[in-house]
């Protein structure tokens, strides 16, 4: 595998555990750990966490290494609005085209979710609501807002203090 496409995987499996609060926040992610793990090199794993660092979803500790970034009430609350702000838009933009069938897909995620929770499996229950409000803002038919929402690393859960 090639070391750039190494740091991708990387950084595409530690991203979602962050995004789904698999990993919570303030925990030390260990570049020999995440190696090991992912069968990649240190320097891989270190791409991967400086793109994190610089998206916010890392931040750098004192002594070295990388942390989960924790969030505030205040976060939190920034998050919520901007989730609004892209979802009402997307909703606007696709609603006079969504289909029934898109309509039957959304109901299933929601489904999903819910067997999920019931059943204790949180992990399971994050990626299905991962899934959900990803496939709300594709239904605006507007790539674009859908990059910005994937980019934009809103976490979908938080850890209450």
């Amino acid at each position: 595998m090639k070391h750039d496409s190494q740091a991708s995987v990387v950084y595409d499996e530690i991203r979602r555990q962050i995004l789904i609060t698999q990993l919570q926040p303030g925990i030390r992610l260990k570049e020999d750990a995440w190696a090991k793990r992912m069968k990649v090199s240190r320097v891989a794993v270190r791409e991967a966490l400086t793109r994190l660092l610089g998206e916010g979803l890392v931040t750098a500790g004192l002594r070295g290494g990388y942390f989960v970034t924790e969030m505030t009430v205040a976060d939190i609350k920034q998050i919520r609005e901007v989730r609004e702000i892209f979802e009402l838009a997307a909703l606007r933009l696709g609603i006079g085209n969504i289909s029934s069938h898109q309509i039957d897909e959304l109901l299933k995620i929601c489904d999903d979710f819910t067997m999920l929770v019931d059943k204790g499996y949180m992990a399971g229950a994050c990626e299905a609501d991962i899934q959900f409000h990803q496939k709300l803002v594709s239904l605006s038919g507007n790539t674009r807002l859908l990059k910005a929402y994937h980019y934009s690393h809103i976490p979908l859960f938080h850890w209450e203090n």
